[in-house]
């Protein structure tokens, strides 16, 4: 049988243990010929995860000058997971990401979020006749390039229920020891949405969905885990 092997898996495995979740590593699914890494039953149905680390490139590599666009290692491995999950299309699927030492932000909001519906930024309207600008209505918002949304805002990539960030986090009562922990990314572009009561650890987190006052769907913190720092905001 085969066992985890790299980094990441292996942290997403120790994951699954400590919540309590049984799992199958990279059993092929009856009639389809791409082989997920994780699958697990979550009510009545089964669920796929495939996993992707981001590891720092030999140092022979970052010789010279060059700049970091964070969103574009994310959406490299997102076209990845779509190509293995092509097949999977009526079951939950989310990719899950794991920093092996990388220049990598699993963890930021606007960065996570910016690689699935185009790049974070901010809109801010201003009265062209007198110049002036209301700081309070500033607002959050996405321009091009995210992995799931595509042109004139058409949905992309619907497979895929959410994005998963799989990390540590260090107990209250424990200043050396860590204990894994995710984050979920849940898509509201999702054709299947991911189940708001799986990975619901003391340590997680997820980003669900919300209605916002205008009646638009945003997305904020639906689930904290109780034992979470509060130092920890994601």
């Amino acid at each position: 049988m085969p066992t985890p092997t790299t980094p990441g898996e292996q942290a997403f495995a120790q994951y699954l243990d400590s919540i309590g979740i049984p799992f199958q590593f990279e059993q092929k699914y009856p009639g389809n010929s791409k082989v997920v890494d994780f699958r697990i039953e979550w009510g009545g149905k089964p669920c796929f995860f495939d996993v992707k680390d981001f590891q720092s490139p030999p140092l022979s590599k970052l010789r010279g000058l060059s700049t970091f666009e964070p969103h574009d290692p994310i959406r490299e491995r997102i076209n990845r997971c779509r190509k293995k999950f092509k097949e999977y299309k009526e079951f939950c699927c989310a990719p899950v990401f794991y920093n092996d030492g990388a220049l990598a932000m699993l963890e930021e909001f606007d960065i996570m979020l910016g690689s699935m519906y185009g790049n974070s930024g901010f809109r801010l309207p201003v009265n062209v006749a007198t110049g002036s600008a209301d700081p309070d209505r500033i607002e959050r918002t996405f321009s091009g390039g995210g992995m799931m949304v595509g042109p004139g805002g058409k949905p992309e990539n619907t497979t895929m229920s959410a994005l998963i960030t799989v990390t540590t986090a260090r107990p209250a009562d424990d200043l050396k020891g860590t204990v894994p922990r995710v984050i979920v990314w849940h898509s509201a572009c999702a054709r299947i949405p991911f189940p708001a009561d799986l990975f619901c650890g003391p340590y997680d987190t997820h980003v669900g969905l919300v209605t916002l006052e205008d009646g638009e769907i945003g997305q904020d913190i639906t689930f904290r885990g109780s034992q979470l720092p509060p130092d920890v905001e994601y």
